[in-house]
């Protein structure tokens, strides 16, 4: 994402990423999705054994991402 939203930002930090791998140096990376929507689908490669590095947390929306998603009626 970093990539098409921020193209050479998103260059720097791969090349980053490779000068340390060129190393031998392994790099772990989080990835984290917030979605309010519910609308996301991550795949597990390893289905159907479970993922144990995935974490699934689920939560309520707060009162402006219900705003921003167009969920709460106004009353004028």
């Amino acid at each position: 994402m970093r990539l098409m939203v921020k193209t050479v930002l998103g260059n720097k930090c791969h090349n980053i990423v490779l000068h340390f791998v060129s190393f031998g140096f392994v790099c772990w990376m989080w990835q984290i999705l917030d979605d309010p929507t519910g609308n996301s689908f991550v795949e597990n490669p390893s289905a159907p054994v479970k993922d144990a590095a995935l974490e699934v947390l689920h939560y309520v929306r707060t009162r402006q991402q219900d705003v921003d998603l167009g969920c709460v009626v106004c009353v004028l």
